[in-house]
């Protein structure tokens, strides 16, 4: 990397800062988290509209080496901050009994919407499966779309609501990774098939995520325990100590990345891997939580946005198949994740408001949306109908809470005036 590049992305980076926040704030005004003006800001950047409006200024704002150092900062900042994600959960509460919980929650709550991302799958094959892609492959590839939780944005919307660290949240948090997961296991699968490589490729990365995780929960665990130890006793977080951190992140996020999971997820199991002492947590988290919130999040949306391009979706002739689609992802996932957890004695309220949780998609159905893209398994049309329906699904997440939250604050408004 040469000066030049640095000095050519000090004006996008600007730009992208500046955007991400106006917007960021301007969601915050009428009620939305801010992480959706920070989505919005990134398609707006992107060949929606400024690489539509000023093809020329785009070009010169993000030429190709700038877009590879933004995706390179975007790639770290997303899995530090997972990893500060992680930091924050109360491994406690995540006991044998709610372990299970997730695991059965994730597994039951998957199901409708995979069924249903196959039947539209099968709808669709013929007009956006590109030549030479097997009905099968596509089919699979949809049912992954379609059942797929958006982690990283769905730890945001509740770290802003104050909902992450209460028992609900961490059961859908940890209900969310263990989906994700399995989906991406699913999405390496898909790749293998479709480049013609043998399925015993991703039988053997499945079986490279099961020593990894024995490796966190045992040696990992383990050295960053004596490392919490020495902080905790010093009552403070020196650089080297930091920096001995921060590495151990990113090598857990190229462990995951490696093994064909995403690599946000080596980020957030280094997290949960931490010591669970407070003061460990707060000196951490002064020391990365505003840079990575402010500065490096931002970067990994407006990456993003510029590989999408929604103005294939305003087509007349697409409006029946997104509808359809944004339907099957909805009713596949909110529903079916809010009857999983009534089925397991849960309240209707707290059932909703995990299947509208869950229902969020936002960056990763952006990033499944260009790995299929660009593994050539879906059309670029079908890529931005994808686009839309994750940004439609999170968009909806706040509305939705505060819907639930109002009809029961109604209903406890009626019992009190009953009672009296």
């Amino acid at each position: 990397m040469n000066l030049m590049i640095i000095i050519q992305f000090v004006p996008a980076f600007i730009i992208i800062i500046v955007l991400c926040r106006l917007l960021g704030r301007f969601m915050q005004v009428i009620g939305q988290p801010r992480v959706i003006g920070e989505m919005i800001a990134g398609v707006m950047l992107g060949p929606s509209l400024m690489g539509h409006a000023s093809p020329q200024l785009s070009t010169m704002l993000f030429s190709e080496e700038v877009k590879q150092l933004l995706q390179a900062l975007s790639s770290a900042g997303l899995g530090i901050y997972m990893f500060l994600v992680g930091l924050e959960i109360d491994r406690q509460l995540m006991n044998k009994k709610n372990l299970s919980k997730c695991t059965l929650l994730s597994i039951v709550g998957i199901v409708p919407s995979f069924v249903l991302g196959i039947a539209a799958g099968a709808m669709y094959v013929k007009d956006f499966a590109p030549a030479g892609i097997p009905s099968y492959i596509f089919m699979l590839y949809m049912a992954v779309a379609l059942s797929i939780t958006a982690f990283p944005v769905l730890a945001r919307i509740m770290q802003e609501r104050q909902m992450h660290t209460t028992p609900i949240g961490t059961l859908t948090l940890f209900s969310a990774s263990i989906e994700d997961v399995v989906a991406w296991v699913l999405v390496t699968i898909v790749i293998a098939l479709a480049h013609s490589a043998s399925v015993a490729s991703s039988l053997i990365g499945i079986v490279g995520c099961g020593l990894y995780i024995l490796f966190m929960l045992t040696l990992f665990r383990s050295w960053m325990s004596r490392l919490g130890q020495r902080v905790v006793r010093l009552q403070r977080l020196s650089l080297l100590q930091l920096a001995l951190i921060i590495g151990a992140v990113l090598l857990s996020m190229e462990a995951t990345d490696f093994l064909g999971v995403h690599a946000v997820f080596g980020g957030f199991m280094a997290g949960i891997m931490m010591p669970q002492h407070r003061l460990f947590k707060q000196l951490v988290l002064a020391r990365l939580k505003t840079f990575i919130s402010v500065i490096l999040l931002p970067l990994f949306f407006a990456y993003i946005g510029l590989n999408t391009d929604l103005r294939l979706v305003f087509d007349s002739q697409m409006a029946a198949p997104l509808l359809v689609i944004l339907t099957f992802a909805i009713v596949g996932k909110l529903g079916g994740c809010s009857i999983a957890m009534r089925s397991m004695g849960y309240t209707w309220r707290d059932s909703s408001v995990f299947g509208i949780l869950m229902n969020a998609r936002g960056s990763m159905l952006l990033i499944l949306s260009n790995i299929g893209f660009t593994s050539g398994i879906i059309s670029e049309t079908l890529f931005s109908i994808l686009v839309l329906v994750a940004v439609v699904t999170t968009l909806l997440t706040v509305p939705l809470l505060t819907l639930v939250s109002a009809k029961e604050q109604k209903q406890q408004h009626a019992s009190e005036v009953s009672y009296n």
